[in-house]
C-alpha cells in the first residue's frame, strides 16, 4: 500500500487525474497481486474518486469511479454537480443495495469545445445499472452521444450475460425521431419500429389528412389505408397500395349512409340463391305466381297456353316488382326468345310481349348501330303506335329513327335504303329520307320529303315532296292508263280559252262571258292573257270579261277579207 500527498499545482505537470482542479491531491495505491486500486482525493474539494489498472500493460489508462456520499435520507444531495476531467475516461457509480436515492445531479463535460465546427463524436453521459458486481451480469444503459454536427442521440439499450449489446431505443435531437429496436434513422417517420407492436389498448391516429396507416412492403410498394377527415359528414374509407413507380390502386368503399355489412362473395351469392330461386313449376297457372324470384319450367307438356305460358316450351321464369304488383319475364328454353307481361291496375294480366329481337335480327353478326345483317334473316314486328295523322309527330313506329344528330340544313337524312348489284356491276341504291332547309343562307324553313335512287357510276335522282303538297319528279310521270302527264294539257295553258257548258253555273277555275268587271290580282293570269281587250274595267284593279250574252261566236276574219272591220 502507498500513499502520496501532490502539491498538484497550477506549474505541476502531472496528468491522468479525474479532474481540472489544481489543487492538493492525496493519491492511495493498494497492489493487489497483478492489479492495483488507486484512490484520489481532493483535499480542498472533499471529492474522492477512485480507478484500477493492471500493471501487465505498459500504459495504464485510469476510467475514475466518483465515490459520492448520499445525504440522511439515502438521496444524491441537489447541490451536487459532476464536472467531467479533460483527461480521463470518467464515470459517476452510485453503490446502493436498495434504490432509495433520487439524483438530481447534472452532468457537465467542459472537454468540447462547441464553438468549433465540428467536434468529435463522443459519449458524454452514459447511466449504467447492473445486476450484480463484475462484468459478466446483464446491465442496462443510457447513453448521451455527441455527434460531429453537434447534434446528439440518446440511447437506451443493455447487455445480456454474453455482453451482447442491444438497442432498446434511440432518440435523434437533429430530426426529433424515436427509432425502437434499430440503430439508424429514416429521416422521415418520427416514431420507426423494428419488428412487431403488440398493444392491449387502443392505437390512436390524429393525423387531419386522409393517409392514417402505412404498411411499406419489402418489394419498394406500400399499403395505405385511408379515412376521410371530413367524416363526420362524408363518412369514407379506401385501401389503396402504392407501387414503387408512384402509381396508385384504390379500392375505394362509397359514402356510409347508415349501419352496413361487408360480406364475403360466397355468402352473399348463397343468401342470393335462397331468397331468390323459387323451386320447380309443375301445373301452375302463371297468373297465380306472383312471389317474387327464379322459376324453372322443366317440361314443355306443362307449358300451355290455358295456364297463360306466352311459347309452349320449358323455361325459366322471372317474377319482379312493378308498378302494380308484380311483373313476369319468361325464357324460352329451347331458342333463349324473351317475353314479358305486367300485371293492370285492376289485377288482371296484361297480353305477353316478346321483348328478345330474336328470329327478327340475326345475332351472328349483327350490328344495332349500323343496322347490317349478315345472315339474311328478315326484320319483323308488329304494329303499334298506329293512329290518327295529326298524332304521328310524336308517335313512335316499328321501325323509328330518332331526331337526335341531324342537321340544320342542305342535308340529306337517309332512314331507310337498300342496295343491289348485278353480274359485279350496275349497282344502285335506293332511300327514303329527308332534306333539310335549302333555302338562302341566314333563313331557315322547312325541307323536303325524299325519294333517292343513285347508280354506283354516282348518277342519280331524287324525287321531292314540299311541305305546300306539291311533288317534284326530275322525269315524267305516267299513269297506269299509260299516259304522260307531261304530255297532257295543263290546266294554265287554257287560260282565256272561250267553251260552251250546258249548266248554269260555270264549273271550277271557269268565269261567265257576261262583260262582268273582274279583279286584276285574283285573276292575273286571265289579265295577263287578255288584257283590257273587253274592257279597262275601273281602269286601275280591275278588267272586263268579254260579254257573249245573245252573241253568235264566230272566227276573227285576220287578214281574209270576208268580214272586214271585225276585231277582237
Amino acid at each position: 500500500h502507498y500513499q502520496l500527498g501532490l502539491h498538484n499545482t497550477a506549474i505541476s505537470t502531472i496528468s491522468n487525474l479525474p479532474l481540472n482542479d489544481k489543487s492538493a491531491v492525496q493519491l492511495d495505491i493498494s497492489v493487489m497481486g497483478a492489479y492495483s486500486l488507486i484512490r484520489c482525493h481532493y483535499l480542498a474539494l472533499n471529492r474522492t474518486f477512485t480507478s484500477r489498472f493492471d500493471w501487465n500493460k505498459s500504459t495504464f489508462p485510469l476510467a475514475w469511479f466518483e465515490e459520492v456520499k448520499l445525504d440522511s435520507n439515502g438521496k444524491v444531495p441537489r447541490e451536487t454537480v459532476f464536472a467531467r476531467s479533460l483527461e480521463s475516461n470518467y464515470r459517476v457509480v452510485i453503490r446502493r443495495n436498495e434504490a432509495k436515492y433520487t439524483p438530481y445531479q447534472m452532468l457537465v463535460d467542459n472537454s468540447v469545445d462547441m464553438t468549433a465546427e465540428t467536434v468529435p463524436q463522443k459519449s458524454i453521459g452514459e447511466l449504467t445499472c447492473r445486476a450484480g458486481a463484475g462484468d459478466g451480469v446483464l446491465k442496462s444503459l443510457l447513453k448521451t452521444i455527441l455527434l460531429a454536427d453537434k447534434n446528439a442521440t440518446v440511447e437506451m439499450g443493455g447487455r445480456d450475460a454474453s455482453q451482447r449489446y442491444k438497442i432498446f431505443l434511440k432518440g435523434f435531437t437533429k430530426t426529433n425521431n424515436v427509432v425502437i429496436g434499430s440503430d439508424s434513422d429514416d429521416g422521415s417517420a418520427r416514431l420507426q419500429v423494428t419488428g412487431d407492436i403488440h398493444a392491449k389498448g387502443a392505437v390512436v391516429v390524429t393525423n387531419q389528412s386522409w393517409v392514417k396507416h402505412k404498411y411499406p412492403i419489402d418489394n419498394g410498394g406500400e399499403w395505405r389505408m385511408e379515412f376521410n377527415p371530413n367524416s363526420e359528414t362524408d363518412p369514407r374509407f379506401n385501401v389503396m397500395y402504392k407501387m414503387k413507380n408512384g402509381s396508385t390502386r384504390y379500392c375505394s368503399f362509397p359514402k356510409l349512409e347508415r349501419s352496413e355489412t361487408v360480406a364475403y362473395r360466397s355468402w352473399v351469392d348463397s343468401r342470393i340463391a335462397d331468397n331468390f330461386k323459387r323451386g320447380e313449376l309443375t301445373t301452375q297457372n302463371l297468373n297465380d305466381v306472383q312471389g317474387y324470384g327464379v322459376y324453372m319450367q322443366g317440361a314443355n307438356a306443362n307449358a300451355t297456353e290455358a295456364r297463360n305460358y306466352p311459347t309452349r316450351t320449358a323455361g325459366t321464369l322471372m317474377v319482379l316488382p312493378s308498378a302494380y304488383g308484380v311483373m313476369q319475364k319468361y325464357t324460352n328454353f329451347n331458342t333463349g326468345e324473351e317475353y314479358q307481361r305486367n300485371r293492370n291496375i285492376d289485377g288482371t294480366w296484361r297480353a305477353w310481349r316478346q321483348v328478345d329481337g330474336i328470329n327478327k335480327v340475326s345475332k351472328s353478326g349483327d350490328s344495332m348501330n349500323t343496322l347490317t345483317i349478315n345472315s339474311g334473316h328478315n326484320v319483323r314486328t308488329k304494329h303499334f303506335s298506329q293512329g290518327a295523322y295529326a298524332e304521328q309527330f310524336n308517335n313512335m313506329a316499328p321501325f323509328f329513327v330518332d331526331e337526335s344528330g341531324s342537321v340544320s340544313r342542305d342535308t340529306y337524312h337517309p332512314f331507310v335504303k337498300g342496295k343491289v348489284r348485278r353480274a359485279n356491276q350496275y349497282g344502285a341504291a335506293f332511300s327514303l329520307g329527308y332534306t333539310t332547309y335549302q333555302g338562302a343562307q341566314g333563313t331557315d324553313g322547312w325541307g323536303k320529303g325524299v325519294i333517292n335512287l343513285i347508280e354506283d357510276n354516282g348518277k342519280e335522282r331524287t324525287w321531292t315532296f314540299e311541305h305546300n303538297g306539291n311533288f317534284w319528279s326530275p322525269g315524267d310521270v305516267i299513269a297506269a292508263s299509260g299516259k304522260s302527264i307531261n304530255g297532257s294539257v295543263q290546266h294554265t295553258d287554257l287560260v282565256g280559252e272561250v267553251a260552251f257548258f250546258a249548266r248554269a253555273n260555270p264549273p271550277n277555275g271557269w268565269l261567265k262571258a257576261n262583260g262582268a268587271a273582274v279583279s286584276r290580282t285574283t285573276y292575273s293570269a286571265l289579265f295577263a292573257a287578255i288584257g283590257t281587250t273587253f274592257g279597262a274595267g275601273d281602269g286601275h284593279s280591275t278588267f272586263n270579261l268579254p260579254d257573249l250574252r245573245g252573241e253568235f261566236i264566230r272566227g276573227l276574219d285576220e287578214g281574209r277579207r270576208v268580214d272586214n272591220g271585225r276585231r277582237l
